[in-house]
Formats: C-alpha cells, sequence, structure tokens
C-alpha cells in the first residue's frame, strides 16, 4: 500500500511521499434516541396551544410506533458496517504484510553498499525514471531524502498517535468531555500540518536537483491535473 489515507486531509504533502499507509478512520454513527418525545415545558415555553400539544404527542407516539422497526434495522445495518470495516482493516494489514515481506525479499539480495538506499530509492524511482534523472542527480536526491525520509515517518506516527487518541475519546457527552476533545483535535491538527509541512519538504527536495526543463516537466504535471504525483505508482508522460 504505497499511498496514504489521509491525502484528503492535508493534500500534496501526504500523497507526494509515498509511505505505508495510515490506519483507516473508523466510522462514527450516532446512537439513536430509543423513543421521540418533546417535553411540555418546551411547547409551552413556546406558547403552544394545550390542543396542539396534544397533537404533538399522539404524532410522537404515532411514529414511536415504526421506530422499534427502525432501529433494529439501524443495530443489523451497524454491525454489518462494523464488520465490513474489520474486513477491510484486516485486509489492508495483510497488503501491508506482502509489502514488507517483498520489501525484505529485495533488500537481503542487495550488496551491502546499496541496502541502506533501498527504502528511500523506491519511493523515488517512479521519480527518477520520468524525469530521467542523472547519476549525479540521483546521488543528491538520495542524500537529502535519506534524512527527510525519517522525518517524515515520525511526523506520519505522530499524526497516526494524535488521530487514535481523539478517536479513543469517543462523542464528547459532557463540559469537561468537549474539552478533552478540543484539545485532542487541537494536537491532531497540528499533527497533520507538521505532518503536511514534512512532506512538503520532501517535494522541494525532488524539485531542488532538477534542471529548469525538468521543473517545467514537474511543475506541469500538478497544473495539469490538479492534484499531486502518486509516487507509488508510474508516472504519466509529460504531455507537449
Amino acid at each position: 500500500m504505497r499511498h496514504v489515507l489521509l491525502a484528503a486531509l492535508i493534500g500534496v504533502g501526504l500523497t507526494a511521499f509515498a509511505g505505508e499507509a495510515l490506519e483507516i478512520p473508523a466510522i462514527r454513527m450516532p446512537a439513536p434516541s430509543p423513543t421521540l418525545a418533546v417535553s411540555d415545558s418546551l411547547l409551552s415555553g413556546l406558547g403552544m396551544l394545550e390542543d396542539d400539544v396534544k397533537k404533538v404527542k399522539d404524532e410522537a407516539a404515532r411514529l414511536n410506533e415504526q421506530r422499534s422497526t427502525l432501529l433494529k434495522a439501524f443495530d443489523d445495518a451497524r454491525k454489518e458496517v462494523l464488520a465490513k470495516q474489520k474486513e477491510l482493516t484486516d485486509a489492508m494489514k495483510a497488503l501491508e504484510a506482502q509489502d514488507k515481506a517483498l520489501d525484505d525479499f529485495v533488500a537481503a539480495r542487495l550488496p551491502e553498499d546499496k541496502k541502506a538506499d533501498y527504502a528511500v530509492r523506491r519511493q523515488l524511482q517512479p521519480v527518477i525514471d520520468w524525469l530521467k534523472l542523472k547519476d549525479d542527480q540521483v546521488s543528491q536526491l538520495l542524500a537529502k531524502q535519506k534524512t527527510q525520509a525519517d522525518t517524515v515517518a515520525a511526523a506520519r506516527k505522530a499524526a497516526e498517535d494524535a488521530l487514535a487518541a481523539l478517536r479513543a475519546l469517543g462523542t464528547p457527552d459532557s463540559q469537561e468531555a468537549h474539552k478533552a476533545y478540543a484539545d485532542a483535535r487541537k494536537a491532531y491538527t497540528t499533527a497533520i500540518k507538521n505532518y503536511s509541512a514534512a512532506t512538503q519538504t520532501w517535494l522541494d527536495n525532488i524539485e531542488s536537483i532538477l534542471t529548469d526543463e525538468q521543473k517545467q516537466v514537474w511543475r506541469t504535471r500538478y497544473r495539469r491535473t490538479a492534484s499531486p504525483l502518486d509516487l507509488g505508482a508510474p508516472a504519466p508522460a509529460a504531455r507537449e
């Protein structure tokens, strides 16, 4: 899985760094009330006439007769979604395990002086091929990205941890819970921004070693598609 699942949240930076996939966000579903009701004090406080209050109660009672069936349908669907969520997560982990297995297999067969380059070079190879980088450009790029790869990985881990902490809080149901949720969300937003900045540096490092002609091709990709280059897939030929 060589693309990042949070790309929609932080744009260019994440998909440009072809790291391991982030955890699939869990689907959050509201907890519906078992019955429908409107308090008398609310209605009277709004000036509703007594006859209309009775009509409201009758309508709530009518809807509640259907509610148990709807609640059962909701619960059945929720269980199916959660089961599919687990299947999706398990499948993603299995695919990632295959990725790692192949990486380990390849790395074990490389010359000793090239093993340290493999992880970063694998991510950069589509760009190297697409822009036809010279050997000296590749050497410069590898030197820059070896350090940045660790920075991006650390920022990604921080974003994952912040997301897990936010998700663990669940739906806030008190003033204290709302504050804790707001603090966790702020920390998550900061982590995402840091991740985006780190991956933007990854992009900047690529551009820094390009010739003017190569820069034009590189930038044209973004203008033409309004989307970042997915380094996990073959790059398209530049449009003339």
